[in-house]
C-alpha cells in the first residue's frame, strides 16, 4: 500500500472493516482533518462501483442519542437533547449500494 493515494488507502481500509476517523488517523498517518477532506471525494469514487460509504452513526454517551439523520462525516459537538459533549464517534464503512449494515 506505499505507493496508493490516501483516498486509495482509505477505500481499501473501509472495505475491509468499519473504522472511526481516529483509526483511520493513526493507521495513515494523517491528521483527521486530512481524512474529513478525503472522505466526500471517496464517497464520489465509489459510485460507479456499485458501493456506497455508509456509517454507523455517532451516539451520545450521555442518554444515547444517535445521530442517524447527519449528513456531515465530523463528530458532532454536543447532543442536541442532553447538551453533554461525549461523544462516540461514527464509524464509516463501504457496503454494496442497497443492502442494510
Amino acid at each position: 500500500m506505499e505507493n496508493h493515494t490516501p483516498r486509495q488507502k482509505i477505500r481499501s481500509l473501509l472495505l475491509s472493516q468499519p473504522h472511526n476517523l481516529r483509526d483511520l488517523s493513526l493507521e495513515l498517518r494523517l491528521p483527521e482533518k486530512e481524512i474529513l477532506k478525503e472522505l466526500p471525494h471517496v464517497e464520489k469514487s465509489l459510485k460507479p462501483m456499485k458501493l456506497k460509504l455508509s456509517q454507523i452513526p455517532a451516539r451520545c454517551q450521555g442518554c444515547g442519542y444517535t445521530f442517524s439523520d447527519r449528513k456531515r462525516f465530523s463528530k458532532p459537538g454536543k447532543c442536541p437533547d442532553c447538551r453533554q459533549t461525549f461523544i462516540e464517534a461514527a464509524f464509516f464503512y463501504i457496503d454494496p449500494k442497497g443492502k442494510a449494515p
